[in-house]
C-alpha cells in the first residue's frame, strides 16, 4: 500500500524520530513554568538547541514544539490570540535547523477536552482548532503533520478530516494506550487502525503511553492488521523523584535494546517521548542500523466499528446484521422523539434492539415538518452514550447524512447511493471525507431493473465511481433490493441472483433488506427467516433485520454452526438442547427477546439511569420518585450510589471506560440539583473535606474535574482550587476550609516536583490533612517518595483511597 511519506523517505530502512520535546527543554531551563509552546517566540534559542541535539543524534524527522499550540490549550495561558504566531514560529525554527537534511513534522495534540456524547466538544469546533493549526503548518512549510498523544477516537477523527481536507501535508497519527492495551476511552488498537486508514493517513502507532515494554503489544496487534508503516514513541519507561527531580527508569541503553524488537514487528518509524533526550535516540541509531522493519502483507476485511469495537462483515466472522428499527414510519415514539428534540425513545430502542446482539443500528429520521440534520446529529448522539454499536445514516439527504457523520465516533455505513448521477456526485465525497463505509442500492432514474442483470450494471456503475474516489472494494455494499413477494412475486429470485452475480463479478459486499419481502403477507416471520437463509446460500454478507424476530436469530444461529463461527456447535447446543420445536411464540423466550417484562421499579429506573448516563432524563425522574414519596435518602443511597458503584466496578473490570465514568458522574450530579433540597443538610460531605487542584505550572484539569466530580457524588464536600494553583494559595485553603485531604494533580514531569513542596509548605504550618497525588505521570512509587499518603490512577480508584483513608482516621479516633 503506498504512502506519501514513502515519497520523501525510505521507510524500508528504519527511520529515525526525535525524542521528548519538554524532556530537553527542562534541562536547558529548570526553572521555566510557563507555556511550552510560547518558548517559539520567548526563547527561540532554547528549541533551535533542542532541534540540533536530535539532529546530531541522528533525528531524520524532528518535531516541532507546537503539541499544545491549539487554541484551547493557549488559552489556558491567555495566548489563544498567539495561534498562528507560535505555530508558524514553532515550523520556521525546525526548518532552518533541519537545513534539507531532515524532515520537519508539524505536532498537533489534544485539546484537553472530551468530544461529544461524554464531553463538550463538538466536532466542528474541534474541526475549527485543527484547522487552525494544520493551515498554519502547510503555510509554514512542514514536510508532513504528526497528530499525537490522543486518547479520545472522536477528537482524532476530528483532527485528520482537518488535515485532510486542508493541507496536501502526509499525515502520521498516533494514539496513547494504557496498560490494558486501550486509550482511556476504551478504544483498542484494531478500531483506531480501521477507522485512521479509511480516513486516509499515511502512517500510524503509538507513542508516550508508558515504556517500551507496555506498547510492544499494542504494536504487535497494529501489525497483525495493518500494512501502512507503524510509528512508535515510548516514554522512558515511569518517572521516579531522586535527588528532588524527576527521572525515568529506563537508561538510554535498555530503550534502545526494543528498537530490534519493533523493527521485527514491522515498525519503521521509531522515536521516543517523555524522558527521551538525544542520548536515546543516539542508543537507538547504533541499535537499529543495519537492520531492516519486517514487510507486512496483512488481508483487508470489510469492517465497521464502534468507538470501541470492530465488527467484521463476511464469511469467517460473526454473521453481523443491521437492525431495522430506528425509522419514524409507524413508530409514534420515535416520531415524537423526533419532534420534540428528546432522544429518550429512540435510545431505548437502540438499548434494547443492542440488548438483542445487534451489531449495527440503521438510524432514520425522515419525516416533515423537523430538521432533519439536527434530528441525526441528536439521535446518534445520544444512541452512542448508552450502546457500543457502529450505525447506518439512513438518508439521501447530504446535509443529514453529514450530521450524521459528525455524530459518529467510529467507522459507520451511509445508507445509500444509487446509480443516479446528482446522487452520486453528492454523496461520495461525503463517503470518502469521513472514512464510512457505502451502501450502494440498484436502482436508478428508470427505477428497479427487474433482472438481475440489469441490476449488475448499475451495481458497477456505483463500484466503479466509488473507487475513482478511494473508496476501497472492501468498504463498498450493494443493496441487491427486495420487493414483496406478494406484488413482486417474480423479482423474488432475481434479487438473489444479483447477490450471486455482484459477489463473482464486482468483488464487493452484498446487503438485503430482506424483511421487505414479506409485506401484506400473513405470518411474516416464516417469510423472512425462510429469505434470509436462502440470501445467506446466495452469498448474501449483511442483511437488514427485525433484531426481535425469534425465526430469523435461529436462522443467524444456525449459520454460524454452518460458517464455522459456533465452533462445535456449542453455543447452539447451550441455547437450544432439550426444547422441542415448535417452543416459539409461547412464554417467557419471546418476552426477553422482545424486551418486554415486569415494570422496572422507580429505584431501579433511576439507578440504570445513571448507569445508562441519561443525564438528560435524570433530573426528570428524580421529580417522579419524590412525587410518588421516595424517600430522598433511598433515592440517594439505593439508586444514584448504587447506580455509580455499578459503572465503577465495569469501569475497574475494564468493562467500561473513562467517558462512561464521566457521563455517569455528570448524570448524578445533574440528579443532586434537584434532590439536595431535600436531604439533611449534613448529608452531603458528610465523608469528609477534600481540596482539589492541579499543581502550579500545570494547566491540565480533565483529569483533576472526574476526581472531583466523582468524589463529590460519593459524599465529599470538594472545594477544587482549579489549576496552575500556587502552594500558598493551597495552604490557604486547607486552613480555611479544615480540609481532611489534598488531592494534588500532575499531567507533566516538569510540574511534579511541585507536589513534594506543597507537603512540605502544609507541614511546615502545622497542618495535618491526607495527601492524595495522581496524573498521568505520577506512581505509586513516587508517591511514596514524596511522602503522600495515597495514589490512585485514576478517579474511581481516588475514591476508594479517600474512603480508604477517612476510615482509617474514624478508627483512629475511636482507638
Amino acid at each position: 500500500m503506498g504512502s506519501k511519506i514513502e515519497n520523501l523517505i525510505n521507510l524500508k530502512e528504519p527511520v529515525l524520530l526525535d525524542g521528548g520535546m519538554g524532556t530537553t527543554l527542562q534541562r536547558i531551563l529548570p526553572d521555566y513554568k510557563g507555556c511550552p509552546e510560547y518558548l517559539n517566540l520567548e526563547k527561540p534559542e532554547a528549541i533551535a538547541e533542542t532541534h540540533r541535539a536530535y539532529l546530531e543524534a541522528g533525528s531524520q524527522i524532528i518535531q516541532t514544539n507546537t503539541f499544545g499550540g491549539n487554541r484551547v490549550k493557549l488559552a489556558g495561558y491567555n495566548l489563544q490570540d498567539q495561534v498562528e504566531r507560535i505555530n508558524y514560529q514553532g515550523v520556521k525554527l525546525a526548518r532552518e535547523e533541519a537545513k534539507g537534511k531532515a524532515l520537519v513534522s508539524a505536532s498537533l495534540g489534544p485539546t484537553g477536552r472530551f468530544m461529544e456524547p461524554f464531553g463538550d466538544l463538538s466536532f466542528q469546533e474541534a474541526y475549527q482548532l485543527f484547522k487552525e493549526q494544520a493551515l498554519t503548518f502547510s503555510r509554514a512549510g512542514a514536510d508532513m503533520i504528526t497528530i499525537e498523544t490522543m486518547s479520545d477516537l472522536g477528537e482524532v477523527r476530528a483532527a485528520v478530516i482537518a488535515v485532510k481536507e486542508n493541507t496536501h501535508l502526509p499525515l502520521i497519527c498516533q494514539m496513547t494506550f494504557t496498560e490494558r492495551g486501550r486509550t482511556i476511552a476504551g478504544t483498542d488498537p484494531a478500531t483506531f487502525i480501521h477507522v485512521v486508514e479509511a480516513l486516509g493517513v499515511d502512517a500510524l502507532g503509538a507513542n508516550c503511553s508508558g515504556g517500551p515494554e507496555e506498547l510492544l503489544p499494542v504494536l504487535e496487534e497494529m501489525s497483525r492488521i495493518t500494512n501502512l508503516p507503524l510509528s512508535v514513541q515510548p516514554n522512558a519507561g515511569l518517572p521516579q523523584l531522586i535527588g528532588g527531580k524527576t527521572v525515568f527508569n529506563l537508561s538510554s541503553e535498555e530503550f534502545a535494546r526494543y528498537g530490534e524488537k519493533f523493527l521485527s514487528l514491522g515498525v519503521s518509524l521509531l522515536g521516543g517521548c517523555c524522558g527521551t533526550d538525544p542520548d536515546f535516540i543516539k542508543a537507538l541509531k547504533v541499535a537499529v542500523t543495519g537492520k531492516k522493519p519486517l514487510e507486512r502483507n496483512n488481508p483487508e476485511y470489510p469492517v465497521l466499528t464502534s468507538r470501541k469495537r470492530s465488527i467484521y462483515i463476511g464469511r469467517g466472522f460473526e454473521p453481523a446484521f443491521v437492525g431495522d428499527k430506528i425509522n419514524p414510519t409507524g413508530r409514534p415514539l420515535i416520531s415524537k422523539d423526533l419532534k420534540s428534540g428528546r432522544m429518550d425513545n429512540i435510545c431505548r430502542e437502540a438499548k434494547k434492539q443492542r440488548e438483542a446482539g445487534t451489531p449495527i443500528l440503521d438510524v432514520n429520521v425522515g419525516m416533515a415538518g423537523i430538521d432533519q440534520a439536527e434530528a441525526m446529529y441528536k439521535a446518534i448522539q445520544g444512541i452512542q452514550r448508552v450502546v457500543d454499536c457502529s450505525v447506518a445514516v439512513d438518508s439521501t439527504t447530504p446535509q443529514v447524512i453529514e450530521a450524521g457523520l459528525q455524530a459518529f465516533t467510529g467507522k459507520p455505513l451511509v445508507n445509500s447511493v444509487n446509480g443516479e448521477d446528482k446522487n452520486l456526485e453528492a454523496l461520495l465525497p461525503l463517503v470518502k471525507k469521513y472514512g464510512a463505509g457505502l451502501l450502494g442500492l440498484v436502482i436508478d432514474e428508470k427505477g428497479i431493473p427487474a433482472t438481475a442483470r440489469e441490476r449488475l450494471k448499475i451495481a458497477e456503475k456505483i463500484v466503479e465511481r466509488a473507487l475513482e474516489y478511494g473508496i476501497k472494494r472492501k468498504d463498498i455494499f450493494i443493496d441487491c433490493l427486495v420487493l414483496t413477494a406478494s406484488v413482486h412475486q417474480e423479482m423474488v429470485l432475481e434479487s438473489l441472483e444479483t447477490i450471486r452475480l455482484v459477489k463473482e463479478e464486482l468483488k464487493v459486499n452484498t446487503l438485503l433488506g430482506a424483511t421487505n419481502i414479506s409485506h401484506g403477507m400473513p405470518c411474516r416471520e416464516i417469510l423472512n427467516a425462510s429469505y434470509i437463509a436462502m440470501g445467506y446460500g446466495a452469498g448474501m454478507d449483511l442483511p437488514i433485520l427485525d433484531p426481535f424476530d425469534i425465526r430469523i436469530r435461529e436462522v443467524i444461529d444456525v449459520f454460524r454452526v454452518f460458517n464455522g463461527a459456533d465452533s462445535y456447535a456449542r453455543d447452539y447446543i447451550k441455547k437450544y438442547g432439550g426444547k422441542e420445536v415448535p417452543y416459539f411464540y409461547q412464554g417467557e423466550e419471546e418476552k426477553k427477546l422482545a424486551g418486554e417484562g415486569p415494570e422496572e421499579s422507580m429505584l431501579t429506573r433511576l439507578k440504570n439511569g445513571v448507569f445508562n448516563g441519561e443525564k438528560e432524563e435524570i433530573s426528570t425522574l428524580v421529580e417522579e420518585a419524590l412525587k410518588e414519596k421516595v424517600p430522598p435518602g433511598e433515592i440517594m443511597d439505593q439508586a444514584l450510589i448504587l447506580g455509580m458503584e455499578k459503572v465503577g466496578e465495569e469501569y475497574e473490570r475494564g468493562e467500561l471506560f473513562l467517558p462512561q465514568l464521566l457521563l455517569a458522574a455528570e448524570t448524578v450530579k445533574a440528579a443532586l440539583k434537584i434532590l439536595k433540597p431535600y436531604l439533611p443538610a449534613d448529608s452531603h460531605g458528610k465523608k469528609g473535606r477534600v481540596v482539589i487542584c492541579t499543581v502550579e505550572g500545570d494547566i491540565h484539569d480533565i483529569g483533576k474535574n472526574i476526581v472531583a466530580m466523582v468524589m463529590e457524588n460519593y459524599g465529599f464536600e470538594v472545594f477544587d482550587l482549579g489549576k496552575d494553583i500556587p502552594s500558598s494559595q493551597i495552604v490557604e485553603a486547607v486552613r480555611k476550609h479544615k480540609a481532611d485531604i489534598v488531592a494534588l494533580s500532575a499531567l507533566m514531569t516538569t510540574t511534579m516536583t511541585e507536589m513534594p513542596r506543597v507537603i512540605k509548605d502544609l507541614d511546615r504550618e502545622g497542618l495535618s490533612p491526607f495527601i492524595m497525588v495522581g496524573g498521568a505521570v505520577v506512581t505509586a512509587d513516587y508517591a511514596r517518595e514524596i511522602g503522600a499518603h495515597g495514589f490512585s490512577r485514576d478517579a474511581q480508584g481516588a475514591l476508594k483511597e479517600a474512603e480508604k483513608l477517612m476510615k482509617e482516621r474514624k478508627i483512629s479516633k475511636e482507638k
